[in-house]
């Protein structure tokens, strides 16, 4: 058995989810070639003058009221490009789309789209579609209407979804991602769908797709109808369904008259269906003449290793795995040793110490080393995306108040990422009294050099500042004639820069960048004279040693580097 179901059914009674606050979610630059940056509204909207373009969004947006979707041209293909959401949000604050027309309406960010790259984006808040006339209707929290090979990843939607048809003929399809059609993959909704259609069919899906794989649904899904209801926690009907999961609540009702109300945990009505599961307090429920309920699919046989929790609901479309027997025990405290083991039968006691057991033996297991996560304490330790993760470089003092800074560097959903480490000052850190600063250890005690890039990196860094014992460092320059004095860092950054008339003596004693002279630390101190200078003799605490372009030092205590300079102006660079 795979990792998958040592967890799936740890929660079997208890549907209230958790998710990491997607506030802390990254923001990072596009780098598509001739990626145009979006930043407000205006901007959002002119993507109708070009369907064809390369968009990024620089800046949360929200859209209030009225909006005219992206694409919603019943004659036309609709949005063609590529649209990066950039980890930035779309907030839909009470958003409308009302129209009364006998042509199609596409609703959500975009309308429609047709072999297009849709990629990370967020939408949260609420977006009604409503049409008056026969007109269907189309609306997901991203696209209203989209080809199967319009592709749409690593994205999710969290907005209250509403399409209604108000008029004779009007069929309704709504979903949290896409209204009908595309290829989806690694998204999630949790937001709550509705489609109602007063004279014909409603087809509503938490995720909604032609093809569909590791996404997830939490959201309340439901279809009204005259005609026919159908309702799946991610899809409506049809579609090819994998490694996906629902725990929302599902409903398929049918008023006055109709021809059937299916409700399915994953599939209202047909699909192929595999390596899926579904469960929660509520079992899938259809009201009307003829209904289809089912666990997995309302109406349908066509799934592979799917299983649901919903006690009476296996002769519809669903399997009920009754109890099995020598089956390995699954509790809180097993989990870390246990999850990446394989077996064929799984025992768990779920939170109210009922024994439930269950087997799983799929073909083609969930990828838990690469895109799925589990973490006990998130999503009530069901699966779930890392869309909203990202990779962290924290910081911390380790001395005086003890501060701590985290820093985050992009999408989990990337294999890795890279940072250029920070100094102490870069962060702002309070340097303690007497010491200087080192370096950066993590929790593995390897050495992280600030302003040193590293790349590919897998995991998040916890770094600790390592301080020493500060030693003050004196610079004593005598000149004949006016030199510039530069104090560089090891990468040949200024750290400052001071003349020195013709003449004159220079001291400058415990310099503002003393702090990187930690007792204990080599430094290597380069002397670049420029052809017009020369130096007469250089001296470390009083002693001479010979003119060499490079000192190598062992700082132990505080020292003076004094220098003679004779010559023409020029320039002095002194790197340590």
């Amino acid at each position: 058995m795979t990792i998958l179901l040592l967890w799936l059914f740890v929660f079997v009674l208890s549907v209230n989810v958790y998710f990491v606050n997607l506030s802390s979610i990254k923001k990072y630059e596009a780098v598509s070639v001739n990626a145009i940056k979006i930043t407000n509204i205006n901007e959002l909207k002119s993507i109708s003058n070009n369907f064809n373009g390369n968009y990024y969004l620089g800046n949360d947006i929200t859209i209030s009221g009225k909006w005219e979707p992206i694409g919603n041209d019943y004659s036309g293909n609709g949005f063609t490009g590529l649209f990066d959401g950039n980890g930035y949000q779309i907030n839909f604050n009470n958003a409308y789309y009302e129209a009364n027309t006998v042509d199609d309406i596409y609703c959500g960010l975009f309308g429609k789209a047709t072999n297009a790259t849709i990629k990370n984006v967020s939408v949260i808040g609420q977006f009604t579609a409503i049409n008056s006339n026969v007109g269907f209707v189309y609306c997901g929290g991203i696209v209203g209407y989209c080809n199967k090979y319009t592709k749409i990843f690593n994205s999710f939607n969290k907005a209250n979804i509403i399409a209604e048809s108000k008029s004779v003929g009007g069929f309704v399809y709504a979903g949290g991602i896409s209204g009908s059609g595309g290829t989806i993959i690694n998204c999630y909704n949790t937001g709550n769908i509705k489609g109602d259609s007063s004279d014909a069919s409603a087809n509503v899906s938490g995720i909604g797709g032609n093809i569909v794989s590791n996404c997830y649904n939490i959201g309340d899904i439901n279809a009204y109808a005259v005609q026919n209801a159908y309702a799946g926690g991610i899809n409506g009907r049809y579609g090819t369904i994998t490694n996906c999961y629902n725990t929302g609540k599902v409903t398929a009702k049918l008023n006055n008259y109709g021809m059937g109300a299916y409700a399915g945990g994953i599939s209202g009505m047909d699909g192929i269906i595999t390596n899926c599961f579904s469960i929660g307090n509520y079992a899938p429920n259809a009201d009307g003449d003829n209904e289809y309920v089912g666990g997995i699919q309302g109406y349908g046989d066509s799934f592979t290793n799917s299983y649901h929790n919903y006690s009476g609901l296996g002769n519809v479309g669903g399997i009920y795995v009754p109890q099995l027997q020598n089956a390995l025990v699954c509790t809180n405290n097993d989990i870390e040793t246990i999850k990446y083991n394989y077996v064929d039968k799984i025992t768990i006691v779920n939170s109210e110490q009922t024994i439930v057991e269950y087997e799983w033996n799929p073909s083609y297991p969930w990828d838990f080393e690469n895109l799925w996560r589990i973490n006990y304490n998130i999503n009530n330790g069901l699966p779930y995306l890392p869309i909203n993760e990202e990779y962290t470089v924290t910081y911390i003092s380790n001395e005086g108040d003890g501060e701590v800074c985290t820093k985050y560097y992009g999408s989990k959903s990337e294999s890795s990422y890279s940072v250029d480490v920070l100094s102490v000052s870069d962060i702002g850190f309070t340097i303690p009294t007497g010491k200087a600063f080192s370096h950066w250890i993590d929790e593995d005690g390897t050495i992280y050099e600030t302003d040193k890039t590293y790349e590919n990196l897998t995991k998040n860094l916890v770094l600790t500042a390592v301080w020493v014992e500060k030693c003050v460092v004196s610079f004593y320059i005598t000149t004949n004639v006016g030199v510039i004095f530069n104090i560089c860092s090891s990468e040949n950054n200024i750290l400052q820069s001071i003349y020195v008339s013709a003449g004159s003596s220079f001291v400058e004693t415990n310099p503002t960048f003393t702090y990187q002279a930690g007792k204990g630390q080599n430094y290597k101190i380069i002397i670049s004279v420029p052809y017009s200078c020369n130096i007469n003799h250089t001296t470390i605490n009083g002693q001479q040693n010979l003119v060499s372009n490079v000192l190598y030092l062992t700082v132990n205590e505080n020292f003076v580097v004094q220098m003679d300079i004779i010559g023409f102006l020029g320039n002095i660079s002194i790197m340590v």
